[in-house]
């Protein structure tokens, strides 16, 4: 998971990272997570780099609520 996190920091250099799913209800992943992504970008001369990487305001309900507002989205286009 860090890895891929470093990657889109590294590639995209966003300003916020959010992480969702079932690991984002436990903090200490998310550190660990940010732990390591500094790492890397230590290792890589990267650390210019600034992203905010947190876990999901939902959590792991997060795709939930995606999946509720794609249903809204679509229904509005449609006219219902």
């Amino acid at each position: 998971m860090s890895v891929a996190a470093y990657n889109l920091v590294v590639g995209l250099n966003p300003d916020r990272l959010l992480i969702g799913g079932g690991i984002s209800a436990r903090s200490e992943v998310i550190d660990e997570i940010r732990s390591r992504v500094m790492a890397m970008q230590d290792r890589h001369s990267a650390q210019a780099i600034q992203t905010d990487i947190q876990a999901c305001h939902y959590l792991n309900d997060a795709n939930l609520v995606g999946a509720v507002r794609q249903f809204e989205l679509e229904r509005i286009r449609k006219g219902d």
